[in-house]
């Protein structure tokens, strides 16, 4: 807390001192009263705040991000600088020295990215941390009317480590690579990029990708089509020391990914294709082709992309038949083929998407998917969302979701379970939203007591907690738990981690100035 507040003076100071420099931050304070209900019983305070900080001075801008945590358990505690960079724009051109995040094609070589608002923390290490994964080293990026490039250097975030752990570095490998995309003015760009991985054994990896997107927007404008819209995009990338992989025979290390998309009037269309095998890097994260559900029991059981074997299509379809009407139906499939067996996934997805009246919303969705690789031979989702707005701004929101599961790893030999979910919010947007959730489940996975081993616990259990969420002008946001929150698979933006289940009191407030 002192070193987070001396920095916020000395920004603060300067600020004063240079009137043309400007500054902006964002701090963030999580507070938690409350343990995981399958670890050591009693209750825990900790205690996690970052501070980003964004200081600009013309062409030139300087940034640093702060975290801290703090635990009443022994050895977990820290303090340390995350994150620091200096970067540079005109006229098309960027140098960036420090922390940074690119993406190469569409991340079939390497994806750094952030999920913003998401606060980590593993079973085993018990620090709570941001979840990012960034390079430290230096860019250069130039964007003009005709070519996109960039040049990189520096060593990958392994984010499956929290910070200032004895002994572990948490970026032991090293890459170095470029991109560059050309425009030729006929709706076409296409490109290529390479990277090379060094790592602290000594070895080294190489891969490199071909891609091209193409719109047919303006040529279908010439041909007095205004309400349709037709583009295509196609990467494939290689695993291997040069270019020439690209065109021989080799079927493994390699990632290709495909995908159509047409518009007309108000029905959409989109179509993806994926053939990943054996190109899990660790630093890369490929388009995952399967919808991924806004829907609470559908996204804790999200497939997970393995990107070392899984071939699939995805067709979604949209269509708009009114103003006050929406439909939305998606089929997902993959296949990830192992020496020893082959996994299925499939997803049937429809929802609808009911305006009919000022007052009133309703949403309706239907899912049917199995996922072989997670043991469920069967699911079926159903639920429907409802909002009220009884007097403006103030509306009632109901959500009801159920979803029954055949799961086990031999098709004959299943048992089914039941989940269950009911949440219900008061909101008057963008002030404030208050909830009260039900979560319920009759799985063993989550009903038995681990703290007792001896004894395996049946039945049904619920989990039940309340939520806030307060915006205190435009600069601040609070936000509270308090309750019991059930573990499992969260995915956002592509990626998949593990919450941890927690019962007691959490709070959130954000701040930015």
């Amino acid at each position: 807390m002192i070193r987070i507040a001396l920095s916020l003076f000395m920004t603060t100071f300067t600020s004063l001192c240079f009137s043309q420099v400007s500054i902006l931050g964002t701090n963030r304070t999580e507070i938690q009263h409350g343990n995981l209900p399958s670890g050591t019983k009693g209750d825990q305070l900790n205690f996690y705040e970052r501070l980003d900080m964004n200081s600009r001075y013309h062409a030139f801008d300087a940034d640093f991000r702060v975290e801290m945590f703090e635990s009443q358990r022994r050895n977990t505690s820290y303090i340390h600088l995350a994150q620091r960079s200096l970067s540079w724009k005109s006229s098309g051109w960027a140098m960036q020295a420090g922390n940074f995040y690119t993406t190469l094609g569409r991340g079939l070589l390497l994806r750094a990215y952030e999920l913003p608002g998401v606060i980590f923390e593993q079973r085993q290490f018990r620090r709570r941390y941001s979840y990012y994964r960034d390079i430290d080293g230096a860019i250069l990026r130039y964007n003009g009317k005709r070519l996109e490039t960039q040049l990189f250097w520096g060593s990958v975030l392994d984010n499956t480590f929290p910070p200032d752990l004895e002994g572990i570095d948490r970026r032991p490998n090293e890459i170095t690579g470029g991109q560059f995309r050309l425009h030729t003015g006929l709706g076409l760009k296409a490109g290529m990029a390479a990277m090379q991985q060094k790592h602290v054994s000594g070895s080294e990896e190489m891969f490199h990708t071909l891609m091209a997107e193409w719109s047919l927007r303006s040529w279908l404008r010439k041909w007095g089509l205004k309400s349709t819209h037709i583009a295509f995009y196609a990467e494939h990338a290689q695993a291997g020391p040069s270019w020439e992989s690209h065109f021989t025979h080799n079927k493994t290390g390699h990632a290709t990914v495909a995908s159509v998309t047409v518009v007309y009037k108000t029905l959409g269309l989109s179509a993806e294709f994926k053939d990943y095998d054996q190109f899990e890097n660790r630093i890369n994260l490929p388009p995952i082709l399967y919808r991924e559900h806004s829907q609470y029991l559908l996204n804790r059981v999200t497939h997970e992309l393995l990107a070392d074997a899984e071939q699939g299509v995805q067709v979604e379809l949209n269509w708009r038949p009114t103003l006050d009407l929406f439909l939305v139906a998606n089929l997902s499939h993959a296949q990830n083929d192992f020496s020893y067996r082959s996994f299925e996934f499939f997803d049937r997805f429809l929802e609808l998407n009911w305006q009919g009246h000022e007052k009133l919303s309703l949403k309706l969705f239907f899912d049917h998917s199995k996922d072989e690789v997670r043991g469920d031979q069967s699911r079926l989702t159903t639920g429907m969302e409802t909002e009220w707005q009884f007097i403006y701004p103030y509306a009632l929101t109901l959500d009801i979701q159920n979803q029954s599961l055949k799961t086990g790893f031999i098709p004959s030999r299943t048992t089914s379970h039941i989940n269950r979910y009911i949440a219900l919010s008061l909101s008057a947007s963008p002030i404030f939203t208050f909830s009260l959730a039900f979560d319920h489940s009759n799985n063993p996975v989550d009903v038995d007591d681990p703290l007792t081993p001896s004894r395996l616990e049946t039945g049904a259990k619920t989990w039940v907690h309340g939520t806030a969420s307060i915006r205190l002008k435009s600069a601040h946001q609070l936000d509270l738990f308090y309750g019991e929150r059930r573990g499992g698979l969260i995915c956002l933006s592509g990626t998949c981690f593990e919450v941890l289940p927690f019962k007691g009191l959490e709070f959130r407030y954000v701040v930015n100035f």
